[in-house]
């Protein structure tokens, strides 16, 4: 059984998600991987016939692409029921598994103000706020001699949860 989870960057709130990514420097990010879903699109689609009659070029946000193809694809009536059933904020507090989520304020996929408090987590959930990190980045020192710490705290964070080789014989272990 599951014995601990980490989650990075997550999306607490889809359809914030998808208005943040349509505004300001945000929208070269939703530009670039709305690139890289047409063409994953495409392609899966030159194999199998495609259920949808969507044009995919002509889709320009993530709203878009997630109401006529997302959705669609996996049961959901559109966007809107996509987002409020999908979206991880609400499922927070249900949590019994230790859990860490790193997450950045700067995150330039969501808003500051989606970042649930403490109210809304399960005493099994541990968030910690990056002041900086982007979407997945989380990179400190200065220029030319960056650190990326994110893999030293999820190997840190999993090390003091799970069993060690001396306590289980068989498990998956860490590197020190």
């Amino acid at each position: 059984p599951l014995q601990a989870a980490i989650a990075v960057s997550v999306p607490f709130d889809l359809a914030d998600c998808a208005r943040r990514l349509n505004r300001g420097f945000s929208r070269l990010y939703q530009w670039y991987l709305l690139r890289h879903l047409r063409a994953g699109f495409r392609a899966k689609f030159s194999r199998i016939p495609c259920p949808l009659r969507v044009d995919v070029e002509r889709l320009r946000s993530f709203r878009e692409y997630d109401d006529q193809v997302t959705a669609p694809l996996h049961g959901f009536s559109g966007a809107d029921e996509y987002y409020a059933r999908s979206s991880c904020g609400q499922y927070l507090r249900d949590i019994a598994t230790p859990t860490l989520i790193l997450h950045a304020r700067d995150d330039p996929f969501m808003y500051p103000e989606d970042v649930p408090g403490e109210e809304a987590l399960a005493d099994a959930v541990t968030l910690e706020l990056s002041a900086h990190g982007g979407h997945a980045g989380f990179v400190a020192g200065r220029s030319g001699l960056p650190h990326y710490w994110l893999e030293e705290r999820i190997s840190r964070w999993l090390r003091q949860r799970l069993p060690g080789p001396d306590q289980e014989a068989g498990r998956a272990r860490l590197p020190p």
